[in-house]
């Protein structure tokens, strides 16, 4: 979500809603998945690299990404906690 789309939010007083929310959380595994995909990458290239240096460069980048990947993963699952309680919280309240 962009700033603008965030600025119109608060202007209107829209929330987006929970479809929206999946949406966002789908995207964002969507994208995760094509990371991981391009983390794999890295095996052969530090494979064919011939360079110590530059093998060296490969390893700590793929290692940083890894790191990364991590962290998106326990952000996703943190997201989806928070929606499954909060669908949870709703349903007690009988707003569901």
């Amino acid at each position: 979500m962009s700033f603008g789309t965030r600025h119109r939010e608060a202007e209107t007083g829209l929330v987006p809603s929970v479809q929206d929310f999946d949406k966002k959380l789908s995207e964002a595994d969507a994208y995760l998945q094509i990371l991981i995909d391009q983390l794999k990458l890295f095996d052969e290239k530090i494979k064919d690299c011939k360079e110590d240096e530059s093998r060296r460069k490969i390893e700590n980048l793929k290692e940083t990404t890894c790191s990364m990947v991590e962290s998106i993963k326990h952000c996703i699952v943190l997201l989806q906690i928070a929606k499954d309680q909060s669908n949870e919280q709703q349903h007690a309240n009988g707003l569901i």
